[in-house]
């Protein structure tokens, strides 16, 4: 078992993924989460969640925790022997890239503060991001450590993870995962360490690229079945019997959306630019046909307004980001459409 090398943690970046990670993480270490935003940390500090998470406001209530928050014009990378990094990496279409321009920023001002930090990575990044990081700052203890968390469960899926993974073989990120593995509550997760950190960022960006080519394939069926007058939540379900697929991830909807799903599958598009990928190149694609499909059935009623009931991404999250449906509106809006919200 590798030592403790843990003892005071940094989590910059206090949305989904870093207040969850924060939370998990002070259980057992002192543990300061810092934003931008002084809002935020303002709320956070009241106990007030930033995300729509019910477990955390439970948890902060319930467990002894070394918690704190800060704002980042408090920032002091000496105080801290670990920097988790969770800010967002929104897609750029311009560069067709993700935008990772705050990842840089905090690893260069944490290595000129404090050169012997380890680093670890938990916004998505473009593959081999995180060696082409260590190459340009000559240092080794930068590492990617992949969440894979559902909004308005992130601190769940912390605490029951199926899988911690981290990219970048040492003494360090064996001891990362098992302090991951000891905050949590299901000591049955799986550990996977990478050698190489590209890996851990491959296994990141194309888990993402799967689930929503799978919501886009139910989505397809669905189509078909709207216009053939089926009944396709029975065929989803049939198909969903047979134990190689599996009943999750088949909801038909508008089609999918939030921080994660559009934005990593658009990248998994340009990563795999030169590699025959068709099927993984059409997953965006699909999610926007879906979009104008839905957009056209609804014109086909001839409708002269038309009531919208919430505007989530999901069902249980409060983040309307890439929500398919406000793309729906917007094809109806330009038809003429009046929309009502309720």
């Amino acid at each position: 078992m590798a030592k403790n090398l843990i003892n005071n943690v940094a989590v910059i970046g206090q949305g989904y993924v870093g207040c969850a990670v924060a939370t998990l993480l002070s259980q057992q270490v002192n543990t300061i989460g810092f934003d931008i935003d002084t809002q935020k940390i303002s709320s956070l500090r009241a106990k007030k969640s930033p995300i729509k998470d019910d477990d955390l406001s439970t948890f902060w209530d319930k467990e002894v925790l070394r918690l704190q928050f800060r704002s980042m014009t408090d920032f002091d990378a000496m105080e801290f022997d670990t920097i988790i990094i969770s800010t967002p990496t929104d897609f750029d279409d311009k560069t067709e890239n993700f935008n990772t321009s705050s990842i840089e920023q905090i690893i260069t001002k944490v290595l000129k503060q404090n050169p012997n930090a380890n680093i670890v990575i938990k916004s998505t990044v473009p593959i081999g991001y995180t060696e082409k990081m260590r190459a340009q700052h000559n240092y080794s203890g930068i590492y990617f450590c992949p969440e894979f968390l559902r909004e308005g469960k992130a601190l769940y899926d912390n605490l029951y993870p199926d899988r911690i993974i981290i990219g970048g073989s040492s003494e360090f990120s064996m001891s990362f995962v098992e302090l991951l593995k000891k905050c949590s509550r299901n000591q049955c997760s799986e550990i996977m360490v990478t050698e190489d950190p590209t890996e851990a960022e491959c296994i990141k960006l194309f888990s993402n690229t799967y689930i929503a080519m799978r919501v886009a394939f139910f989505n397809e069926i669905d189509s078909y079945c709207m216009l053939k007058n089926l009944n396709s939540l029975e065929i989803i379900s049939g198909i969903g019997l047979d134990k190689r697929i599996g009943n999750h991830y088949n909801n038909p909807s508008f089609g999918f959306g939030g921080y994660c799903l559009p934005k990593d599958s658009k990248q998994a598009k340009t990563e795999l630019a030169q590699t025959p990928s068709r099927i993984i190149s059409s997953v965006y694609s699909s999610n926007a046909d879906r979009i104008q499909f839905i957009a056209e059935q609804i014109m086909t009623k001839k409708p002269k307004s038309v009531g919208l009931y919430q505007i989530g991404m999901k069902t249980g999250s409060d983040n309307s980001r890439e929500a398919a449906i406000l793309h729906v509106v917007k094809i109806l809006i330009e038809q003429g459409v009046r929309i009502n919200f309720f």
